[in-house]
């Protein structure tokens, strides 16, 4: 038996006590003022590029580094992130995250399967992903699901096919989210009408709100009830995040980690581009 005290987590909220584990599994909760750690559940992390040099594009190997370096800090669970490039080089990266979900590692967090972001987003509003938009395509997307267990596919609803490639995501069991997108408010509420379940990083690489054109935020905040928000204190102020908190019903914390995560400043790999780690923060080359 093995226990850890500190303030523990409930669903009530926090209790000062000793947690017993047997088997790794909670075996009771015993009262104890003792000083120690806060402990909580391991954290389901649903969208991560990669992280400790290893990024989820390059196969099982940094798949793998990347596994170990999340659940290293608390990360018991998550989904590995794609980013948009070339059929082929998706259909690398998802064999290795099918490697990785089919033998984990005893050190590793679980991986649950991918969420594709993109390549079936906007060309203009790219973000840090690498210039290989396209719309939607079925039949790319049947053959990227002989791969790997697809669980989120991010997609831009404004693009030609879009709506039908939603209910196409939705009849094969797998979420579509909105996200690096130029879609109006209208738009965007049509692709929830459709079956789209939620926003991708709320507020980055999507229309903005504005009052007289409120945009993909906008329709997040009317409509929304599933979102996901990068809450560093770099990608979105903690103001807005609190504004989000009180808009949307099911807003969850996403790192969007990649391979520079617990690196040193300098270059790193992100599918076709590199990237610079400079401080906190991740930057293009240009």
């Amino acid at each position: 038996m093995s226990a850890v005290s500190g303030r523990v987590m409930l669903p009530a909220g926090w209790v000062e006590g000793r947690l017993e584990l047997e088997d790794d599994k909670v075996a009771r909760l015993v009262p104890d003022r003792a000083p120690g750690r806060y402990v909580v559940p391991g954290f389901i992390d649903l969208h991560v590029h990669g992280g400790a040099g290893g990024d989820a594009m390059a196969g099982e190997a940094a798949a793998r580094t990347a596994a170990r370096f999340h659940a290293a800090h608390g990360t018991t669970r998550m989904l590995l992130a794609t980013v948009t490039a070339p059929e082929e080089d998706l259909t690398q990266a998802l064999d290795g995250i099918h490697a990785v979900m089919e033998s984990p590692g005893e050190d590793e967090a679980r991986v649950m399967g991918v969420h594709l972001e993109g390549p079936f987003i906007s060309p203009d509003k790219l973000g840090a992903q690498p210039p290989y938009a396209r719309d939607p395509d079925p039949e790319e997307l049947r053959r990227l699901m002989a791969h790997a267990s697809l669980q989120v596919v991010t997609l831009a609803p404004e693009r030609p096919g879009a709506l039908e490639f939603i209910r196409f995501l939705r009849a094969h069991g797998v979420r579509p989210q909105i996200g690096h997108t130029v879609a109006t408010a209208e738009e965007a509420l049509a692709a929830l009408a459709a079956g789209a379940k939620g926003f991708t990083h709320l507020y980055n690489a999507m229309s903005p709100l504005h009052h007289r054109n409120p945009g993909v935020v906008g329709a997040a905040f009317a409509r929304g009830t599933w979102a996901e928000v990068i809450a560093d204190g770099l990608h979105v102020d903690p103001v807005a995040v609190r504004a989000a908190m009180r808009a949307v019903p099911n807003l969850y914390v996403v790192t969007d980690a990649v391979a520079a995560a617990g690196m040193p400043e300098g270059p790193y790999r992100l599918g076709r581009y590199t990237v610079h780690k400079r401080g906190n923060g991740v930057f293009l080359e240009d």
